[in-house]
């Protein structure tokens, strides 16, 4: 939320006069200014939300053993077929290198 306030107090009010000097409503305002404008805001609140989504993905996974019913949006994403195939690449990618470092023993 402090986020946002801070988004919306860095708006100048001069974009705000101007505007209402050409007759923009209060509706156009805002689209036209107002959202605009803090679109930064909302793009640091996406990542930070993500981020933290991301936190609590390997604590519930652990606990759980991947079978829980809690629809968590980083579960989501690792479920996705395109994930798994990437997940499956890697898991294999790394036993051939435990393979080939054994095979050097």
């Amino acid at each position: 939320m402090l986020i946002y306030v801070n988004g919306l107090n860095n708006i100048p009010n001069e974009l705000y006069e101007a505007a209402e000097i050409d007759g923009a409503t209060a509706i156009q305002r805002f689209r036209y200014i107002t959202l605009p404008m803090l679109m930064p805001s909302v793009t640091i609140v996406l990542f930070l939300l993500l981020a933290n989504c991301f936190k609590l993905l390997d604590q519930n996974v652990a606990l759980t053993e991947g079978a829980f019913s809690t629809r968590m949006l980083a579960m989501q994403i690792m479920n996705t077929p395109r994930m798994r195939y990437l997940l499956i690449m890697d898991m294999r990618r790394q036993r051939q290198l435990y393979f080939l470092s054994w095979l050097q023993l």
